[in-house]
């Protein structure tokens, strides 16, 4: 609906907050309607296709989700993410509340693990305080500041965020300009999410050596779509071709990410 405004009206200048009260102080970039994070710094991965869906990789400064359910990738693009962010000598951060953070895994994707603080939250005893305890050390990792990257792993055991504990996130994340990623099989953020790039297993990929050779499993491809994004660009897609290393088929997860970028070149993917 349009509004016809026939003639200007003047309006009474506003007295500021530190005129009302000396000391309160005031960020004059934030009542302007600046952002004390840039949006055009991103941490890109490996896969191209996922960079391009994301206008360029994760945001800085804003909290991004990478959701879906067990074995669809997410440890793989988180690896790919951290992977960037270590070799441009980045200080990252890996908080896991499922206990489930492979080093080896993690360094064969290209890690520098001298670069990696590695937070487990997993503890039997305190399995109903579990859940606090990695909220409590997400604020104090994000309080603290200095990491380009940081990664709140919660496995297949997310929970919803209260309102109060995302915002808290949120707000930390702009003040230290970190990028947070959040690995969880559902959306748990709400609105206070940025980015949301939700992730399906598709279907599975084989291939035979000879016409009369058997078919043999190589991987299976996944797609991402961007469910959620602020900054433009909601509904982009990605997909990529996963593949099992011959030589290790149980690092499915850590090599692939590395092969599926590799094969989306050549395969157009």
């Amino acid at each position: 609906m349009a509004v016809a405004i026939s003639s200007p009206i003047e309006l009474a200048p506003i007295p500021s907050s530190s005129s009302l009260n000396p000391q309160v102080p005031e960020i004059t970039e934030v009542f302007r309607g600046r952002e004390l994070t840039r949006k055009n710094r991103r941490i890109p991965c490996d896969l191209n296709a996922v960079n391009l869906a994301l206008g360029g990789g994760l945001v800085r400064g804003r909290l991004n989700e990478v959701v879906g359910h067990q074995a669809t990738g997410k440890t793989s693009l988180a690896a790919s993410f951290l992977a960037n962010a270590t070799r441009r000598g980045e200080t990252t951060v890996w908080i896991d509340f499922a206990g489930v953070f492979d080093p080896r895994s993690i360094e064969s994707a290209g890690v520098d693990l001298a670069r990696v603080l590695w937070v487990c939250c997993a503890d039997e005893k305190r399995e109903r305080r579990r859940g606090s305890i990695f909220l409590k050390a997400a604020e104090l990792v994000l309080e603290t500041g200095g990491f380009g990257l940081t990664v709140f792993d919660f496995g297949d055991r997310a929970f919803p965020l209260t309102p109060g504990v995302a915002l808290r996130l949120a707000r930390r994340a702009e003040r230290t300009s970190s990028a947070v990623l959040i690995l969880a099989p559902r959306r748990i953020c709400g609105t206070f999410a940025a980015l949301t790039l939700t992730l399906v297993r598709s279907h599975p990929c084989f291939s035979r050596p000879s016409q009369s050779a058997p078919a043999l499993f190589d991987g299976f491809t996944v797609e991402a779509r961007v469910s959620r994004n602020k900054l433009g660009g909601t509904g982009d897609y990605a997909a990529w071709r996963m593949q099992i290393d011959p030589a290790d088929p149980v690092s499915l997860p850590d090599r692939a990410i590395y092969q599926a970028g590799a094969k989306m070149r050549s395969s157009g993917f």
